[in-house]
């Protein structure tokens, strides 16, 4: 590992970390249990609709945002495996240097500025 990435490891594993802490929170079996069981009734009938569709909302949401985390994880783990090796800092889709202070904001980054304007454009 290059010298000048060692500082960028320190963030990965801190951000690891907090990444970890949040898909635990979100997987916490309170926030799992069943609609009507979460809303405290036998019948999911006895609640005002507003409630149950607040409530099943929230649900999406936080599997929405735990497949977000743990997508996260997934770059930043890779970004840890490539740290290790040579081939942290390079770009995925031209090879080319990725930026450092592009690192400093995104140490999980897989594209250089140029290639990640391409691949979002073709995402959408």
């Amino acid at each position: 590992m290059k010298d000048k990435y060692k500082s960028l490891k320190k963030a990965l594993l801190k951000k690891r970390e907090r990444l970890i802490k949040e898909h635990h929170f979100l997987r916490d079996p309170d926030k799992r249990r069943d609609q009507r069981s979460s809303l405290g009734e036998l019948s999911g009938y006895d609640n005002h609709p507003a409630e149950v569709s607040t409530e099943t909302f929230e649900r999406e949401m936080n599997v929405s945002l735990d497949r977000y985390i743990m997508d996260l994880i997934d770059k930043v783990d890779s970004a840890l495996l490539k740290l290790e090796g040579e081939a942290f800092g390079s770009c995925e889709r031209c090879g080319e240097e990725i930026s450092l202070a592009r690192l400093e904001i995104i140490p999980y980054a897989q594209y250089c500025i140029e290639c990640e304007e391409l691949v979002e454009k073709n995402r959408l």
